[in-house]
């Protein structure tokens, strides 16, 4: 998993436990898993600290690229996304488990991914 994603992610969840969604839903991680990152994305969108940095990214066409994104990947991340959980058995770099759920175009996110 790449370093920079994972540092931004963990500094996310650890701005403000307001952040943090509810308790992590114990069947999607592995009882092996040495570590877990939980971000409720819908509980910081309607954050104050969300809405200043939704805010603030309008000031730099925030609108614009998520419309590009959803365009691509099938789904708002400010809207559609709804949490994010990732954990890793190991502290490898290169593992790691990213569980997204969000309401998203099925066919036009897997065509992306194949």
């Amino acid at each position: 998993m790449n370093k920079s994603i994972m540092a931004v992610l963990c500094s996310v969840a650890f701005l403000s436990t307001s952040l943090l969604a509810g308790p992590v839903q114990d069947k999607q991680v592995s009882a092996a898993a040495k570590w877990v990152v939980h971000v409720d994305v819908d509980g910081l969108v309607a954050s104050g600290l969300g809405q200043y940095l939704i805010q603030k990214g309008k000031d730099k066409d925030l609108t614009a690229k998520t419309a590009k994104f959803k365009e691509k990947f099938g789904f708002d991340p400010l809207v559609d996304l709804q949490s994010v959980t990732l954990y890793g058995e190991d502290f490898d770099p290169a593992g790691g488990v990213a569980i997204v759920q969000a309401k998203v175009d099925q066919a036009k996110l897997l065509k992306q991914l194949a």
